[in-house]
């Protein structure tokens, strides 16, 4: 018995460095995990700000060919919040295009001559220091990430405020255009009325004014003793040289 106790005390207790190995392959996959997540939300953030784009370039058009160059008060809050929105979506963009793009990351290499060299407690206790070191960049790789991918959520939202914003400013101002199309077509008649009776009312003084009316003429009398002409008496189907003149 003394013997077999000697035994299993002269064989070294692995067991938990393996657990120590295991546990930090484990945290280590975590970590990848999060990497690819923040990628994948990354892209999606990229598929909004290319919408917004799309909706940007619809009011922008309008503005380009109704309101350049800007009159008054209103449209040139619209010409001012339109430049801070291209701004602000190509910033966004930016951002997100950064937190997307691929970064370095340590994974976990093969190494097939370190376990024909060293004891297998070797292995796993350095392996596990690997993977802590390694874990420790991926993770502020992936902080970094995060951190930026926060700030172009952030944009976004800024972005669809904006957007919101200017499509209100916008159709407000369409609304106010009609209104004012509405009130000079409904004047146009009526000052069209207004001036041609003032025409009217005008025309006869200015007339009377410039144009010296005529001396009243008197009545020609006729003479009484002026002979009538001869008059012909025809009839119907007669021959108009056999008719007879009557006096």
């Amino acid at each position: 018995m003394s013997e077999s106790c000697q035994h299993s005390a002269s064989i070294p207790d692995v067991t938990k460095y393996k657990e120590l190995y295991d546990l930090s392959r484990e945290v280590f996959s975590e970590e990848l995990s999060r990497m690819t997540r923040i990628d994948d939300k990354a892209s999606k953030y990229l598929t909004v700000v290319t919408f917004l784009l799309g909706a940007y370039a619809f009011f922008a058009r309008q503005i380009l060919e109704s309101i350049l160059p800007p009159e008054g008060f209103l449209e040139l809050v619209l010409v001012s919040l339109s430049g801070l929105l291209l701004l602000s979506l190509g910033a966004t963009w930016a951002v997100v295009f950064v937190a997307w793009r691929v970064h370095e990351y340590g994974k976990i290499p093969v190494d097939i001559e370190m376990f024909k060299q060293h004891k297998l407690v070797d292995v796993y206790f350095a392996y596990s220091r690997g993977i802590v070191r390694v874990l420790e960049i991926n993770r502020n790789t992936t902080d970094q990430k995060s951190r930026i991918l926060n700030l172009g959520h952030k944009l976004i939202w800024l972005v669809v405020v904006m957007l919101m914003l200017l499509a209100v400013l916008l159709t407000f101002h369409t609304w106010l255009d009609q209104l004012h199309g509405q009130t000079v077509d409904m004047d146009i008649p009526r000052l069209r009325e207004v001036s041609t009776g003032m025409q009217f009312e005008e025309k006869p003084r200015q007339n009377a004014e410039r144009e010296p009316q005529p001396e009243p003429q008197p009545e020609p009398q006729p003479d009484p003793n002026v002979e009538p002409p001869k008059f012909y008496w025809v009839t119907e189907g007669g021959d108009p040289s056999k008719v007879e003149k009557k006096d």
